[in-house]
């Protein structure tokens, strides 16, 4: 979850996550995964709609593909980023 929603934040993108037969991709920025095992698929979309229901997310369309990051994703992604130490 905290994936997506860092690199959401430092790349300014949205976040995509499509179905497709047999198995889903989901990115944003630099952050890619695609998989077709049915458990991992279970972990991402969990991930997707906790932050969904957080109000970190909202979907921008109505099929769950698109996603931005809400004022208070932002909020939260300034407090992740301020925690995170930065790469030497």
């Amino acid at each position: 979850m905290v994936q997506i929603l860092l690199n959401a934040g430092n790349s300014g993108s949205e976040i995509h996550f499509r179905n497709y037969l047999g198995g889903i991709t989901l990115f944003t920025g630099e952050f890619t995964i695609s998989t077709n095992d049915l458990r991992e698929q279970s972990v991402w979309k969990k991930a997707l709609k906790d932050l969904e229901n957080l109000g970190l997310i909202e979907d921008q369309g109505y099929k769950g593909d698109r996603f931005r990051l809400t004022d208070k994703g932002w909020k939260a992604f300034d407090q992740l980023t301020a925690q995170t130490p930065e790469k030497e």
